[in-house]
C-alpha cells in the first residue's frame, strides 16, 4: 500500500524547523531558497527543468504581457499618444495581480506538472502574504491550507 503525502509549498527566506513536519510524510516544493531543516524530505524542486521551463516559455511570456497591451490600445488608454496606460501601469505594479515575477510563474507551471501526476493527501503553503497564497490557489485551482507553524523566527516572515 502507498503510503499517503502531504505537499508543502514553501516561500521561506530563512530556513525552519517544525516539531509538527517531523510528524507528518511530506513532499515539499520551495519558491525560494530555503527550506524546512529535516532529515528525510523529499524534495520536488528540479533545477534543470526550472531553467528548461524558463527558457521555454520566455516567449510565450512576453507574449502575454504585450498581448494584455491591446485592450488598453484598443480603448484608447495612451499618455499624450505615445505611452500605453498598460506599459505604464504594469511597470509600476510589476504584474503582482497575477504572479509576482517570471520566477514564480515558472514555479507555478512545474507545481501544475507536479499536481497532474501526483496525488497529495492535503496541500499546505508557509511563507506566502495573503495576497500570493490567493493568487496561488486561483492559478493551481486547487485547495491549500496555511500551514500552522510554531518557530518564533518565522513571524519576521509573512505567513498564512
Amino acid at each position: 500500500m502507498k503510503k499517503e503525502k502531504n505537499l508543502l509549498i514553501t516561500n521561506l527566506l530563512n530556513d525552519i524547523y517544525d516539531e509538527e513536519i517531523h510528524k507528518v510524510n511530506y513532499s515539499v516544493y520551495n519558491f525560494n531558497r530555503d527550506t524546512i531543516n529535516r532529515s528525510q524530505v523529499s524534495t520536488l524542486n528540479d533545477s534543470k527543468k526550472l531553467h528548461k521551463y524558463a527558457l521555454e516559455e520566455k516567449k510565450a511570456y512576453s507574449n502575454f504581457i504585450y498581448q494584455q497591451n491591446q485592450i488598453f490600445l484598443e480603448n484608447n488608454l495612451v499618455f499624450r499618444n505615445n505611452l500605453s496606460l498598460y506599459f505604464l501601469s504594469i511597470f509600476s505594479n510589476k504584474r503582482s495581480e497575477l504572479f509576482s515575477n517570471y520566477t514564480d510563474y515558472l514555479h507555478q507551471l512545474i507545481l501544475k506538472e507536479i499536481l497532474d501526476k501526483n496525488t497529495f493527501k492535503i496541500i499546505y503553503a508557509i511563507g506566502f502574504s495573503d495576497k500570493d497564497l490567493r493568487q496561488l490557489k486561483e492559478n493551481l485551482k486547487t485547495q491549500i491550507i496555511t500551514f500552522e507553524h510554531s518557530q518564533t523566527t518565522l513571524e519576521k516572515e509573512t505567513i498564512i
